[in-house]
């Protein structure tokens, strides 16, 4: 019995497909460049995974899961979507250039005729009967030996051009792949540890926008993540709380000093982390205020965006009022 393809049975990915890239497992056009949609597709294949997580193959429906979070966050992150989307436009231009490289099969060419040598003719060009003789030189211009040669002649220069223009070809892919690896745009390789302890040696004070306190809240969750074992499932949703919280107060958090600012980031992930050690998860609320609002808890609704945005209110309403308060103790000493 054939084992168990979880990416084939659920998601509808074959083998040759497989593993597939951030766009393949979401089921979106390549590099697709719209946010909410990207968004709205990984929450739906979420909420699919979450109900296989209970069933017999629970482990390989977290597996996939948490394998989907990923993709969504990078996704939606513009800066690692934009190095993701470089290198998988590289990763996907060498492997069609490794089959068009593949050697071409070469046909034998059938073998050339051999000319039937001509007896000598004889001094007299008259017969004893009085006939003239004919001539089967080469150079007549109806002989059948002319014809097969100038034949010959002509399937050469045809080989010569097929060969020519397979060379020419071969130069043309090696002169691109060469073009496309010395304009590749090299990006600064800071990592997201790096980013996120030397927060307090960069001065942004007043300059920073929402999604800049975002990503600094969630690169702080990542880089304290790393010093525990934790698994990826608990990291995305951490960073997803952490910026749920965040985002109500990004303006006051923006314009106080970056020290400030890390202390503010390090409560909500603190908070986030308390949230889901008591099994709040966001995914799980999101999935079950689906339900409730459907009316049904059988069938899970389709998936809308304006859903999960009052999902996530919700979620704040009933779990950040401690945070909020908290919060606002930290700024106003901060003053």
């Amino acid at each position: 019995m054939a084992a168990f393809d979880p990416y084939y049975e659920w998601l509808g990915i074959p083998p040759k497909d497989q593993p597939p890239h951030h766009y393949r497992l979401l089921g979106i056009e390549l590099y697709e460049s719209h946010l909410t949609a990207i968004d709205a597709a990984a929450n739906r294949i979420m909420a699919y995974l979450q109900e296989l997580s209970n069933g017999e193959n629970g482990a390989l429906a977290q597996q996939l899961l948490n394998e989907v979070s990923a993709a969504r966050v990078c996704l939606l992150n513009k800066k690692r979507k934009a190095t993701y989307d470089q290198t998988l436009k590289t990763k996907l231009s060498n492997k069609k250039q490794k089959k068009k490289n593949k050697p071409a099969t070469v046909k034998t060419p059938p073998p050339l005729p051999v000319a039937i040598p001509v007896e000598p003719a004889e001094e007299s060009t008259f017969s004893e009967t009085g006939i003239p003789q004919i001539s089967t030189e080469d150079s007549h211009p109806g002989s059948s030996l002319g014809a097969s040669s100038r034949r010959t002649t002509r399937r050469s220069k045809t080989g010569d051009k097929k060969i020519l223009l397979i060379v020419i070809i071969l130069l043309l892919l090696v002169a691109t792949a060469l073009g496309i690896m010395r304009f590749r745009p090299n990006p600064k390789a800071t990592s997201k540890t790096e980013k996120a302890t030397n927060l307090e040696n960069v001065d942004k004070t007043g300059s920073l926008r929402l999604d800049d306190v975002i990503e600094e809240a969630q690169d702080l969750a990542f880089s304290l993540s790393q010093n525990e074992e934790v698994n990826y499932g608990k990291l995305i949703e951490i960073k997803e709380i952490t910026a749920l919280l965040i985002r109500p107060h990004w303006k006051q958090i923006a314009i106080v000093k970056p020290a400030e600012r890390k202390e503010c980031y390090q409560l909500a992930i603190e908070h986030a982390e308390e949230l889901f050690s008591n099994n709040h998860t966001l995914q799980h609320h999101k999935q079950e205020y689906r339900k409730k609002q459907a009316g049904s808890s059988k069938q899970p609704p389709q998936f809308d965006d304006r859903l999960s945005r009052e999902a996530g209110k919700n979620y704040r309403k009933q779990y950040g009022t401690e945070f909020d308060t908290k919060l606002a103790q930290l700024l106003g000493n901060s003053k």
